[in-house]
């Protein structure tokens, strides 16, 4: 943590020491230091801001204006967007960076791009700015970047979202903490995605449909990184939310339903899920699109197998396969069939039929590449042929090491330890219990983590 506060500088370090910084996450507690506005790093000593005010205020009108328009893009910022977002002349530009250069304010990268010799610079020429000033330069770099990557704003979506929220823009802001949020779902980092989300809950209008859509998102994440807590806070977010509204959409108050069923199946309340996944697909028999009584008809089979009620589990997944294939989304039905085989395990369904409902489900992921339920699917296969006489047992293992491996590509670390607790199962099971025990531990100590 002292490192990241002062990378290694020594006046900066022994600054930060003799501040009297105890917990780095923190300023000193003196109401003097300047608070830091990178996550998780301690707040500037009052003595280092003074120093480095003193060495800004050394500078020239034209390298004052341009430390700060770039102090305002970040760290490292690009000629392009320096100029466009200054708004200065070119010329005037070139004089001052060489200005800054010289004083080792700033240092040159590849490719027309610069950085700051240190980020305790930049915080301070960032802090000397004025309020009003520094939302119009958020606005202008907004602004500038736009213009400059308008056919590649997905890489840079949640940077927007920043320059835009602290430009008082929040409706601008809050549609690119949303994009931010889809891009990080689609790479399957949930939990830049999670905190994309709430920037735009941060920002997002006073409309009830709105935030209660951001909600939803939201708790599709909490589902997958178990925050438990945060879900269950949601939920009574969205439930006041709805209650607000004289008629709220259908579709919300059915996916409000389906989320409530899965949390509470996951807090082990299976009645009270059960119930609510009815009530979600008496709404969505009434009233809403196919996806949605797709995804009502999967909840409740989910409820009905989590109390062992595998007859009925089966029967709601039958249901649920025969509506996906009503529908234009090719998942639906992929997410179908692998779910019929969720109960099949367990309730006497022939090894042919499930092999093939598995084979004919992966090859529908594959063809939409969708790595996690690719590595769901492997991971059964594997199974099946190592606990049933299918034979063919190398390429049950083959199977296994396909699902690990497309686990760690996503970086998903429930896919992962499945994955490695089945090859446990597998080399037990072969008597290479070397391998056996290496495949336990790696997933015992991921588990821990």
């Amino acid at each position: 943590a002292l490192h990241d506060a002062s990378e290694g500088h020594p006046l900066y370090l022994i600054e930060a020491v003799r501040s009297g910084l105890t917990d780095l996450q923190h300023s000193s507690g003196t109401g003097r230091d300047v608070e830091s506005d990178r996550f998780g790093v301690a707040a500037m000593p009052a003595r280092i801001y003074e120093l480095l005010a003193v060495r800004l205020d050394h500078l020239s009108d034209a390298a004052q204006q341009v430390v700060s328009v770039a102090a305002v893009i970040g760290r490292a910022f690009d000629y392009a967007i320096l100029q466009a977002g200054g708004q200065m002349e070119e010329l005037t530009l070139i004089d001052a960076l060489d200005e800054l250069w010289r004083r080792r304010i700033i240092r040159e990268q590849v490719d027309d791009s610069y950085d700051f010799s240190h980020d305790r610079i930049r915080e301070a020429a960032y802090h000397k700015i004025s309020r009003a000033r520094r939302k119009l330069y958020h606005r202008q770099v907004a602004q500038a970047i736009e213009t400059i990557y308008g056919d590649a704003l997905d890489n840079i979506a949640g940077e927007l979202a920043t320059h835009y929220a602290r430009a008082g823009d929040s409706a601008t802001a809050c549609r690119y903490y949303r994009r931010a949020a889809n891009v990080a779902v689609d790479r399957y980092a949930f939990q830049l995605a999670e905190v994309m989300l709430d920037g735009a809950l941060r920002h997002a209008p006073a409309t009830p449909e709105l935030r209660i859509k951001l909600l939803q998102s939201q708790n599709r994440l909490f589902y997958r990184l178990l925050r438990f807590e945060r879900w269950a806070e949601n939920l009574a977010a969205e439930e006041a939310l709805l209650k607000a509204l004289p008629a709220p959409e259908p579709c919300l108050r059915v996916a409000y339903e389906l989320s409530r069923s899965q949390y509470l199946t996951e807090m082990n309340e299976g009645e009270a899920a059960v119930s609510a996944a009815q009530q979600a697909l008496l709404l969505a028999e009434e009233t809403v699109g196919i996806d949605l009584l797709v995804r009502s008809w999967h909840v409740l089979a989910t409820a009905y197998q989590r109390q062992a009620r595998m007859s009925e589990a089966l029967h709601a997944y039958r249901q649920m396969t025969l509506h996906a294939r009503q529908a234009t989304d090719p998942m639906l039905v992929c997410i179908a069939m692998d779910a019929q085989t969720e109960a099949g395990f367990f309730s006497g369904m022939p090894t042919e039929e499930i092999f093939h409902l598995l084979t004919s489900a992966l090859a529908i992921a594959e063809e939409q590449e969708e790595k996690e339920r690719m590595s769901v699917l492997y991971v059964k296969l594997g199974l099946l042929r190592t606990t049933t006489a299918m034979g063919d047992i190398e390429r049950a293992e083959q199977n296994l090491h396909r699902a690990h491996q497309l686990g760690e590509e996503i970086g998903d670390s429930e896919r992962i330890t499945i994955a490695l607790s089945h090859l446990g199962l597998f080399y037990t099971n072969r008597g290479d219990y070397r391998h056996a025990k290496e495949a336990l531990r790696t997933c015992q100590a991921i588990v821990r983590e």
